[in-house]
């Protein structure tokens, strides 16, 4: 078939656009071992941690290290959490980028004027910083995100958004969410593009591939973004808010294209001016 001519791509952030696994965990890394050499219990650490994620609903947890402080036998002094806190920051510095052929593929659709909306279901300031950081949020026209930070204080695990890049426009939308193909022809309307016209990237089968098919878009399944290393994988399942045991996986939708690398949408789509 001949790529389809699209308007507007939607694609998803973690695991498809950046490395949130090497990030994440480099991070993660940072902020125990920080801890550890200022005589915390690693392991009274990880379970104060475990309980903070739970509690926010999310791994980007912001509040955590006020919430490990506040669970821990003896409270750090201030200046062991400023420590911890550098060390979390320069963990998602030296590890985050983007994923193969992210920067190609990205201006390569920009430039032919199709919109550009990144969704995500982390908090939008941290993914905006992380889009910033990577060096393509310039890329990126819209950010959608159904969970806003709260409010944190100067100990806290916040990234911090660089004011030489910033993403053009952020949109928290709390009644929104990724999985319904609703979310997505919403977006869609609120460009002004036909679901027809649109194209859906992401690593996630039933919230990014099954929407995107049921509403007649594009669905490009970025299974490069499946790839973890070990490690880091074994440190998320230690801290990792949900649980997944005992169920039976759902019959997975089929995608339009198979991605081992980002910029393999353009076999599929051929981008084009919103007119």
């Amino acid at each position: 078939m001949p790529p389809r001519r699209i308007a507007l791509l939607v694609v998803d952030v973690d695991h498809t656009l950046i490395d949130w696994t090497r990030g994440w965990a480099a991070a993660a890394r940072g902020l125990l071992a920080s801890l550890a050499a200022g005589g915390a219990d690693e392991a009274e650490v990880v379970s104060a941690w475990r309980a903070s994620i739970r509690r926010h609903n999310t791994m980007d947890a912001t509040a955590a290290l006020s919430d490990i402080a506040d669970a821990l036998r003896w409270p750090p002094s201030r200046a062991a959490l400023r420590a911890a806190r550098r060390s979390h920051q320069r963990g998602w510095a030296n590890r985050l980028g983007t994923l193969p052929g992210v920067r190609r593929g990205l201006w390569r659709i920009r430039r032919a004027g199709c919109r550009v909306v990144a969704y995500t279901e982390s908090p939008a300031p941290l993914t905006a910083a992380r889009l910033a950081r990577a060096g393509i949020a310039e890329a990126i026209d819209l950010l959608v995100s159904s969970t806003a930070t709260p409010e944190c204080g100067p100990t806290d695990l916040a990234l911090t958004l660089p004011a030489h890049a910033r993403v053009r426009r952020v949109e928290i939308a709390p009644w929104w969410a990724k999985g319904r193909g609703r979310s997505l022809a919403e977006i869609a309307a609120s460009t002004g593009v036909t679901p027809d016209r649109m194209a859906v990237v992401g690593d996630h089968l039933e919230k990014d591939i099954g929407p995107a098919c049921a509403i007649g878009a594009v669905a490009c399944w970025a299974r490069y973004g499946m790839r973890r290393p070990p490690d880091d994988q074994r440190l998320i399942d230690a801290l990792c808010h949900w649980h997944t045991g005992g169920a039976r996986p759902a019959p997975q939708p089929e995608a339009h294209a198979t991605l081992t690398r980002f910029d393999e949408v353009l076999e599929t789509i051929e981008p084009v001016r919103v007119l």
